[in-house]
């Protein structure tokens, strides 16, 4: 039967992806996954394989950007987890905050032996920068071989979220009609009163929400900064050629410290294009973790404006765009929805006889039946650079709108 030849084709690929990996022959594994990755499956597992062949061929950001897939797909999914919990340690600049890191996740997950494990060897460390160092990926990360019977199409998300719980069903709450009867006046006063009452609630919230962002900005940057001493911020012999290029000490910290002054003010678009020039660069690998961490901060930001760059400008230098508000409007192709996520292709700035400026593929969380292929619309998101080796532009959208309703 078909479906039997494309399932055992799937599962034989991953599992020599698998393999390959074990023998640490991460470019050969890389070469084969691609065949999977190129149709955007709905399962976490070889989002997450590409992850960890990533961190182990140098490309840091592309773990982070398949973190953020795995994420929209399934953010509970346990290897995951873990692999976020790991790399946020190595760009911890204390060790007391790289136990704040796990005890947070253990909160959320207390069942997660490597979790757990991984802050006992916090906790016992005396010299964390050493451990930090050396520490390897096998010691906080599981790493599982390919799941058994897995599908092409990778429709059926399975149940490996860290704290062992399926997802709750969405309850339907029934209509009730309640039919009342009361002078116009008494129902415009009311309309009136509840609205006013409302918009009081908003504004405090949204007051407050940029009050604690604000405080939360101040205490992040205090804590994360270039020591005083121009020593080891650069790598004066680089054994790998790297998109950007330092020749002063000085200047890797004048530029750090632009982007905390770019954070501080709300200018979050400059502040990633300079620490992805950092991360990018013959900088030292405490100083890149550290510009990675503020870009993932600013990732996190809920408050934040988009805007449009040139596709062409993006693909010139996509490694600086890591992180960047970016808005694309264009043409949804492609369209593929589960009930958690879903994903489409965007032709950029389409036109008339199919005419467009470039390509996108953007995820997005949730599920709206009111999307549909051949939509207007206008993405505002992170963008995420090329994933893999293919070209095509890759976004994960925070808002889409247009001639649908918006999907946030």
């Amino acid at each position: 039967m078909p479906h039997r030849k494309s399932t055992y084709s799937t599962g034989r690929l991953l599992r020599d992806v698998f393999r390959a990996y074990k023998k640490k022959k991460y470019g050969d594994a890389e070469t084969i996954l691609e065949t999977i990755l190129e149709n955007q499956p709905k399962d976490p597992y070889p989002y997450f394989l590409q992850a960890v062949l990533c961190l182990f061929l140098d490309r840091f950001s592309g773990t982070h950007n398949m973190l953020d897939r795995i994420e929209i797909i399934d953010g509970d999914y346990a290897p995951a987890v873990q692999l976020r919990a790991f790399m946020m340690m190595k760009a911890a600049t204390t060790r007391e905050q790289a136990i704040s890191v796990y005890a947070d996740r253990i909160r959320k997950y207390p069942e997660d032996k490597s979790l757990q494990k991984g802050l006992r060897s916090l906790q016992n460390t005396d010299d964390f920068s050493t451990f930090q160092k050396h520490v390897h990926l096998k010691h906080f990360v599981t790493v599982p071989s390919p799941p058994k019977n897995i599908r092409d199409d990778f429709s059926k998300p399975r149940r490996t979220a860290a704290s062992g719980k399926r997802r709750s069903r969405e309850r339907v709450t029934p209509r009730r009609t309640l039919k009342l009867k009361l002078p116009l006046s008494i129902i415009f006063v009311s309309i009136f009163v509840v609205a006013l009452s409302w918009g009081g609630y908003f504004f405090f919230k949204k007051f407050r929400t940029e009050k604690l962002q604000g405080d939360r900005h101040v205490e992040t940057l205090a804590s994360v900064e270039l020591p005083t001493s121009d020593y080891r911020l650069l790598n004066r012999i680089n054994r790998k050629r790297t998109p950007e290029f330092y020749t002063s000490p000085q200047a890797v910290k004048k530029d750090f410290n632009r982007s905390r002054h770019f954070i501080k003010k709300g200018r979050y678009n400059e502040a990633v294009l300079i620490l992805n020039r950092i991360y990018n660069s013959n900088a030292t690998f405490p100083v890149r973790e550290k510009s990675d961490f503020l870009i993932r901060f600013i990732m996190d930001v809920e408050h934040r404006s988009y805007e449009s760059v040139a596709p062409l400008k993006l693909k010139e230098k996509s490694w600086l765009y890591r992180g960047w508000g970016i808005r694309f409007r264009g043409k949804v192709t492609n369209l593929k929805q589960t009930h958690a996520a879903g994903s489409f292709t965007l032709l950029i700035n389409h036109r008339e006889s199919e005419v467009f400026d470039g390509i996108a593929d953007v995820f997005f969380k949730g599920r709206n039946a009111t999307l549909k292929n051949g939509a207007m619309v206008t993405v505002d998101g992170l963008f995420a650079g090329p994933i893999g080796k293919t070209s095509n532009l890759s976004v994960t959208a925070q808002d889409i709108r247009g001639k649908v309703e918006s999907i946030k």
